[in-house]
């Protein structure tokens, strides 16, 4: 019965959270509830417009391997086996690329920028190894008017 009641509770807060989302938006439990027990996710258009893509390959011997995007092959992993420590590894990769790419998209010197240090260094000691290079790509593929381009944004070899 106890279950019952708090389910209950829950799907009214969701409803609430969902259907009127600028109400109670800075109090810390909103934004603990919004993080950690609203269901979803619930998509902005400007997401599903845009979708960036990382990534990575490094060169062992004079030959590159496949690509690899680290951060997505961690979240795959997590709904195979439903490891969190899988989803949590999936959002710091993440959050280092999409913090170094977004911080300096619109900067002219962008691949010598002093944000993509950390996740150069990171990929270098956690995926590379002992290769040679490292090769960064960070792709846009964009859909409008049920057409979809795929532009390269970047492309960093170290």
């Amino acid at each position: 019965m106890l279950l019952f009641v708090l389910l209950l509770m829950n799907l009214a807060a969701s409803f609430v959270f969902i259907l009127a989302p600028t109400h109670f938006r800075t109090s810390s439990l909103s934004k603990f509830y919004r993080a950690y027990l609203l269901p979803g996710p619930f998509f902005s258009d400007k997401s599903i417009v845009n979708n960036y893509r990382f990534s990575v390959r490094w060169k062992v011997n004079g030959v590159w391997s496949d690509p690899v995007n680290p951060a997505m092959d961690h979240f795959n992993e997590y709904h195979k086996t439903l490891w969190p420590a899988y989803l949590y590894q999936s959002r710091f990769e993440r959050s280092l690329y999409q913090g170094a790419f977004f911080k300096t998209r619109d900067s002219v010197h962008q691949k010598e920028a002093s944000e993509f240090r950390p996740l150069i260094e990171y990929l270098k000691t956690k995926h590379v190894g002992n290769g040679d290079s490292l090769k960064i790509v960070f792709t846009r593929k964009a859909a409008r008017n049920f057409e979809v381009k795929l532009d390269t944004l970047l492309v960093i070899v170290e």
